[in-house]
């Protein structure tokens, strides 16, 4: 980045981390007998970042970072989970669905908007910000495998992403939005 004031280029850096779990689920362990030959698969993950937000499978609405006007750096830091389920009705048809959440803080150090240029003018009182977003997903999916390697597929969803800021120590009104999707896929592995 290169910073407002007008210095050399320099690097910033960030770091995320994610972990995540699978776990075949063999419905007869828990409804005995007559659930024979019917599986599932449960799917955990989470995911942490500091300055590299796109690592946290968001929509790539955050900046990793903001710049102040000295050059100080102030990273944005985030964390998303998701946790889904996928059932196998028959041979060739699986139900699948996924709940997602993340929430993601951007902030500056106070300063001044209006630097002071005359002696006897008060100078602008520092302004700062913090702004924190957080969003959640539900899908559910279903797919046929009419042969092997081809996958057709419908998903449908809802999508909820809520904003609230903070700026000059004054709270924000948040703003909310929520909407449903549906998309149609063909899928082919080579």
């Amino acid at each position: 980045m290169e910073d407002l004031a007008g210095q050399s280029a320099h690097r910033v850096s960030g770091w995320a981390w994610s972990a995540g779990l699978q776990s075949r689920v063999q419905w007869s362990d828990f409804l005995g007998e007559g659930a024979n030959g019917i599986y599932g698969r449960f799917g955990l993950t989470v995911a942490n970042a500091t300055g590299a937000l796109g690592y946290l499978g968001i929509p790539m609405f955050a900046p990793d970072y903001v710049v102040m006007s000295d050059g100080n750096v102030h990273r944005s830091t985030g964390w998303s989970g998701v946790m889904s389920y996928e059932h196998m009705l028959s041979r060739n048809v699986k139900l699948s669905s996924n709940i997602s959440y993340f929430n993601v803080t951007m902030t500056s150090s106070p300063e001044a908007l209006v630097p002071a240029f005359d002696p006897i003018l008060p100078p602008a009182a520092p302004v700062g910000f913090s702004v924190n977003v957080e969003g959640a997903v539900f899908q559910l999916g279903l797919e046929y495998i009419p042969a092997l390697n081809w996958v057709l597929g419908i998903e449908g969803g809802y999508t909820w992403t809520q904003a609230q800021g903070r700026y000059a120590d004054v709270d924000g009104t948040k703003a909310r939005v929520g909407f449903p999707n549906v998309g149609v896929y063909v899928r082919r592995s080579f």
